[in-house]
This record gives C-alpha cells, structure tokens and sequence, in this order.
C-alpha cells in the first residue's frame, strides 16, 4: 500500500490524499476546499438538464395533488377556517375572502401544511365591463409587451386605488354578473378569460394587466378545466365588454410547504429532536456564493432582507410576484380540484426512472400512522404559520427586496415583519402586519395611531386584523367554482 506523502518538501506543509483507494464519486457541484473555502456554508450543485426537468416537472405536482384529492389522501379536508382580512383604512366590502385547508405532515413542525387561497370575487369592480373604459395596447413588435387598459374614473376613488396596489401580480376574469358577493358569481364561466394585474395608477385613475398571458375555463370531457391559452395580438378585448360582465378577482393560492413557499422558518416550536438547520436555518449557499450567471470573480451579494433572518428563515426561491409564473405544489392542486378549477394535464411528464417513480407514489402514498394523526391534531391550529399563508393571501410583502430596516421601501405593499421586538415605527408603513418572533400574536400598524394594533376599523367598528367566520355565518367565505 502506498503511503500519504508529505508535500512539506514544497515548501506547503500540506499532505496530499492518500492513492490507495478509488476516489468516490460525488455529485455534480462546487465543493469548498478546507484550504480553500473555509467558512463558506456548503456548496452549490448543478444538476443535469434531465435532473432539472423532472425537478421542475408539473405534472409530477399536478398527479400527487388529483391523488390527494381522489385518492389516499381525501382526509386532508377534515379541517378548513374561513375568515375575512382587513387593510388599515379600508371600508366596507374591501375584506379578502380566505379559505385555509390544513394538510397533515410528517415533516412540517406544526405537523401540518397550510394552503391559503383567497376565493374568486374577493373583489368586485361595481362597474360593468364596457369598450369605453378598455383599452388596448399591441403596437410593439413583442407580444409580451401587449397590455390591456381599464379606466377607474368614477369606479373607485385614489385611496382605494392606491390599497388595491396589493393586488399587482394577481389575475382577474370577467365572471360576475354584478356586485353581489357570492349570488352574482358565475358558476363555472367557461369561456372567461383571467388577466394578469400589472400595474396600478392611483392618480390617473387606471389599472393596466398582461394582454399576452391569458387564461381561462375550459370543458373537456365533461370537466372544467383551468388552462393558458394561446395568445394572437388582435387588439380586441378578450373580456366581454356588452356590460353584462363585472370583473371580479379570481382564485389565488400559496402553501407554507417549501416547494411552494422556496424557503422554510425556523422551528421554534418542538426543537427536540430536530436537526441543527430545521431550528435556526442558515441561508443557502446558492443565495449569497458565485452564481454560474454571476460575473467572474463577483459574489451576487444575499439580499438584506433575508441576511437578517439568518437563524429564523432561509429562502432558496425567490417568489415571484405574479401568480401566473409561481408554481403551484401538490397541496395546491389538490385544493385546486375542490375549488372546481383544476389545471389541465400538463404535458411535462417525467422522464426515466422519475416517470416510474411518480406513478408508483402517486398508487402508493401511503396514508398516516396513528401517532402522526395524533400529532396533527393536536398542532394542526398553532398560527404561526397559518398567519404567514394567510399573509401572502391577503396581498401581505412577505420576503421584501431591499432594505426595510434602512428606510429602503421599494415594494409599495404592506409587508410581514417577524421581529422580536416592535419593529421601528418610523420603517413601517399603513397596514404592514408584525408577527412577534416566537408568538402566535398578529398586529397591524396604523400611521394615524403610529402604532402597531390589534385591531382595524372600518365605518367606526373594531375588527380583528383576521377575522374568522363560521361556514354557515352570514357573509361568510364561500367557493363558487
């Protein structure tokens, strides 16, 4: 056997690894050398364009979701909150209608998954649809830069323009028939189309969305269905403007699993037994190291934001503002088939060993053991986490870019701050909720008050800032597919 060799004779001091055995192979990525990268947290791995396109795949999410809906996985319906969210000067019909559905987990510290969809007609615009209000853009030479305009004069004033700046990124279909929430709901409008909100002008009185991102309701074989469609610049409309139709928002999703949410928080919570990162999770290594689109030599720097919740969160996607372009996770499919608007197939399918694969646990998941039931229910209604889904839901900044804590506010949304302590007042803008680090308490801050309270009000009446509702209360959430 030959022996390790001393490089001390070069002068290094170093000893070189030892021939005697085959090197293992490792898996494809940049690996910190002791000598080299000491102190850096971890490596970044590239995995092959195969590896990428099964990871990515939709169908794999779409498959496990219809399972849970048709399948094994049915008695993630058990438990549903319904409740109503407020923003800091808003008036009456201004509430964001949730529905909440917690999945039970094996590996969520609270036991559970939550999914926080914000139910179709949550807003209402109460002015019909008519070709004098829209109007539409296709002159440049890039489909994606059609946009579609509509004029809010006389429909709602610049203070409620400006709250409605929360609803940038989410979609909005010609699918009511008036105001009333929920009898003037459509039920199953195939043929509506969803745009994309883009932009929002409180003082020229204007909402502008995506003309070349559509979607709509589509039959096939007797199902409706949630699908794109494809895009031909016409320069007409494809709402109904005849001023039969209101438009309405349509349904919006997000998970605190992390294939949705791309990041995790800290367990506070049950800390025994539980791995160093899943107490105090550090950023990732693909956040804050060299990029492979990252200039030579140039490290792309871990946003502020994210820097100060070291040891609370890490994220490892950034989320996109636009609901059209975040992808949805198996929990949200699933409860995409209870609301009544599925996606169709996708026709991404796993390729190799990963189509074998996502048929088997799709026939094969299994279902819970008694001791993870027991663990579910006894943790499933602890809010930390369901407050932060319902956040994003309600149109709440939850990973702000820049830096909040320096004055930087470059979002105009409210956003979650997760301090220990009262964030500074004078960093915090109307409407921006404060989940106290460790506690289950939600307050919001009101900039006539200057502080951070328990309650909104509106028409001179206290609400919570959540405000929940039984199933058969009056003006309570209801799902109109």
């Amino acid at each position: 056997m030959a022996a390790k060799r001393s490089s001390a004779g070069f002068g290094g001091g170093m000893r070189l690894d030892s021939f005697s055995q085959l090197a293992r192979p490792k898996a494809a990525g940049i690996y910190p050398a002791q000598r080299g990268g000491r102190a850096e947290r971890g490596g970044i791995a590239f995995p092959s364009v195969i590896e990428a396109y099964n990871r990515d795949s939709d169908y794999k999410r779409w498959r496990l979701g219809s399972e849970y809906y048709f399948g094994v996985g049915r008695s993630w319906a058990d438990f549903e909150q319904r409740s109503l969210t407020r923003l800091v000067g808003s008036s009456a019909g201004e509430e964001s209608r949730i529905l909440t559905t917690v999945f039970p987990s094996g590996t969520s510290a609270e036991a559970a998954w939550h999914v926080a969809c914000r139910v179709r007609g949550s807003v209402i615009l109460n002015q019909p649809l008519t070709s004098d209000r829209v109007s539409v853009n296709v002159l440049s030479s890039d489909p994606a830069d059609h946009t579609l305009t509509l004029d809010m004069d006389g429909v709602w004033d610049q203070a409620r323009l400006q709250r409605f700046e929360v609803c940038i990124g989410d979609q909005f279909e010609d699918s009511a028939s008036g105001v009333t929430y929920p009898a003037d709901l459509i039920e199953e409008p195939v043929g509506s189309v969803a745009l994309t909100l883009i932009g929002v002008d409180p003082v020229g009185r204007t909402l502008t969305f995506d003309l070349s991102r559509q979607f709509a309701r589509l039959e096939a074989n007797g199902r409706i269905y949630w699908h794109q469609i494809s895009y031909a610049p016409s320069g007409e409309s494809p709402w109904a403007l005849d001023g039969t139709r209101y438009l309405c928002s349509s349904f919006k999703f997000f998970c605190t699993c992390p294939d949705h949410s791309g990041g995790s928080i800290a367990n506070l919570d049950t800390p025994q037994g539980e791995g160093s990162q899943r107490q105090f999770p550090l950023p990732a290594a693909s956040r804050d190291g060299k990029l492979p689109d990252s200039p030579a030599g140039v490290a792309r720097p871990l946003p502020p934001w994210e820097g100060q919740g070291a040891g609370y969160y890490k994220q490892w996607r950034t989320l996109l503002r636009r609901r059209d372009q975040r992808r949805d996770c198996k929990h949200i499919h699933a409860v995409r088939w209870s609301c009544g608007v599925p996606w169709y197939e996708p026709d991404d399918y796993p390729i190799g060993e990963a189509r074998e694969f996502v048929e088997f646990a799709a026939e094969a998941e299994r279902g819970f053991s008694v001791e993870e039931l027991e663990n579910y229910f006894r943790l499933r209604q602890l809010n930390r986490r369901y407050l932060i889904a319902v956040a994003d839901a309600s149109g709440i900044n939850l990973y702000p870019p820049g830096d909040p804590r320096a004055g930087s506010r470059v979002d105009p949304r409210p956003m979650l701050w997760n301090d220990p302590v009262e964030p500074e007042l004078a960093y915090c803008r109307a409407s921006d909720w404060w989940i106290e680090r460790g506690t289950r308490r939600l307050q919001i801050y009101n900039p006539i008050a200057g502080a951070f309270e328990d309650e909104v009000t509106v028409g001179g009446i206290s609400y919570p800032v959540i405000e929940d509702l039984a199933p058969n209360q009056d003006g309570s959430v209801v799902i109109v597919p």
